[in-house]
């Protein structure tokens, strides 16, 4: 059992550094009762680290990502949670595709650490690219509709920006 103490303990520590705890301590301890063996653990979290700042900067058209940067799901003075971080990377990149930005990447996307003061800061640079516009619409003759019907259903202009919604809602209509 004792073999596999090193990897356990790596586990732990990773797991709480994803939430924050970059200064746990892990004791493990082994008992036998019954010729049966068993592994208990005592974890000691430690103070976490807390957020001493986010800056989140978006190159152009930044008023199509406030939706986003309104409700971030971390703010300064919280507890440092990785996967929080990761979502607010996740949501610009969703919300860039939603509206059109097919190219969009991140120049910088920093989680700076100071484990003196046991603070995290996160930066982000966010540079959404170019924004896609519709072309012209297409549309396949259909036996018992014409093109006129169809295009009654079309609510974006051609050169319009790119909008996952308007091709939703477009989809709709045409199903109902």
């Amino acid at each position: 059992l004792r073999r596999f103490v090193p990897g356990i303990k790596k586990d732990i520590d990773r797991a709480g550094r994803a939430l924050g705890y970059y200064l746990l301590q892990s004791i493990v301890a082994f008992s036998e009762e019954e010729s049966c063996w068993s592994m208990s653990i005592n974890i000691i979290p430690g103070t976490p680290v807390t957020m001493s700042g986010i800056e989140v900067n978006i190159s152009n058209d930044a008023r199509l990502f406030s939706s986003v940067l309104e409700n971030l799901p971390l703010a300064t003075g919280d507890q440092l949670n990785q996967q929080l971080y990761e979502q607010i990377k996740t949501s610009l990149s969703s919300r860039a595709v939603e509206v059109g930005f097919f190219s969009a990447r991140f120049e910088r996307s920093q989680l700076l650490l100071d484990l003196q003061d046991n603070t995290a800061n996160a930066s982000i640079d966010f540079d959404p690219g170019e924004r896609y516009r519709f072309g012209s619409v297409e549309i396949q003759p259909v036996e018992e509709l014409s093109d006129a019907f169809i295009r009654r259903f079309i609510d974006f202009e051609e050169e319009a920006f790119y909008s996952s919604s308007a091709l939703i809602a477009l989809r709709n209509s045409l199903n109902d």
